[in-house]
């Protein structure tokens, strides 16, 4: 019985799975020089059978990383012809690349700079360069002038807001002349209606006092209550008359209390009366100059409140271009009432 620390003997080296079924001593010449080799290496030298395995694959880790397919050796080629053809094939690859770059910056280039070739050439890249610098100019003038019109824009709505200020003074100045001319006007139909009384009172006096009807009328009506039977008739004409005078006077009390102290007229002196109709007159007459004047005043304020408005539209119109006309107009309308 074998000791149990005894080494087992090694196994038969090679192993039947790696010899062929053909194999003979007679044909061993026939056999490849790794099987050779392999039949003579022994088990404890596994290591060094997989660091031969493994060589040709550590040296294909050492090739660069990419599509190299370019540089490949096919073997029937020679080795400088290949690395020629790449070197041709990169330049075309960059030549093609700096071709689609100045494709793209020439169509950004205006017709008139633009060349009459297929390709775009380095001409281009000057004259695009100055193009884009004239682009920032551009760019920057147009944002002064944005900042420019921005700032006149701020200016035009503080003078329409001073031109709204002025406006609503001017309106209120209308409406106070308005209410002024109002009572100018009410005091002048007073007076009209005044001046009208006084005369046909006048008239009426002129008439009683010519006519002899009026003076032998007490002794008429005295003789003819006596004689005739139409005494009635007379009398009642009698009272009527009388009845007219006592209105009249009444009437002209009235009047004579309506007037101002110097122009009132006492039962003494008949003769004031034209002085006061003379005076009436006169005074009608400068009331309705001024009437007249304050009616041209109020025409030359309405006038100017309509050009306001008409210059406010306009601003308006030059500070907001999408707004229109008609938008304007209406704007103005619904702030100033007209």
């Amino acid at each position: 019985m074998q000791h149990p620390l005894t080494p087992e003997p090694s196994p038969t080296w090679p192993p039947a799975s790696l010899v062929p079924a053909t194999f003979s001593p007679a044909s061993s010449t026939t056999l490849s020089p790794l099987f050779e080799w392999a039949c003579h290496v022994t088990a404890g030298d596994d290591a060094r059978l997989h660091k031969a395995k493994m060589r040709d694959m550590m040296g294909r880790l050492k090739l660069p990383i990419g599509n190299n397919a370019h540089l490949r050796f096919d073997g029937d080629t020679p080795m400088a012809q290949n690395i020629g053809q790449a070197v041709v094939y990169i330049d075309e690859l960059i030549l093609e690349r700096n071709s689609s770059d100045l494709v793209k910056l020439a169509e950004r280039l205006p017709s008139r700079l633009r060349l009459d070739r297929d390709k775009p050439s380095m001409q281009n890249i000057g004259q695009a360069v100055v193009y884009i610098n004239e682009l920032g100019n551009e760019l920057n003038r147009s944002r002064a002038d944005a900042e420019q019109l921005k700032s006149v824009q701020a200016h035009s709505l503080s003078e329409i807001y001073a031109l709204h200020s002025r406006i609503y003074a001017l309106q209120a100045e209308n409406v106070s002349y308005r209410h002024s001319l109002a009572q100018q006007g009410h005091k002048i139909r007073e007076l009209e209606a005044a001046s009208t009384l006084c005369a046909g009172v006048h008239r009426t006096d002129i008439k009683c006092a010519s006519s002899p009807t009026t003076q032998t009328l007490p002794a008429a009506q005295s003789t003819a209550s006596i004689q005739t039977d139409g005494a009635e008739d007379k009398s009642k004409g009698a009272w009527e008359q009388d009845c007219v005078r006592d209105r009249q006077r009444s009437q002209r009390a009235e009047l004579n209390a309506l007037l101002p102290p110097p122009y009132r007229q006492d039962s003494h002196q008949p003769n004031v009366r034209a002085s006061m109709e003379v005076n009436s007159s006169l005074q009608f007459r400068r009331r309705l100059l001024n009437v007249c004047a304050a009616i041209d005043y109020l025409r030359m304020l309405h006038a100017t409140i309509k050009d306001l408005q008409r210059e406010l539209a306009a601003r308006y119109r030059c500070a907001d271009c999408d707004c229109g006309d008609d938008s304007a107009e209406r704007m103005s309308r619904g702030a100033f009432g007209r």
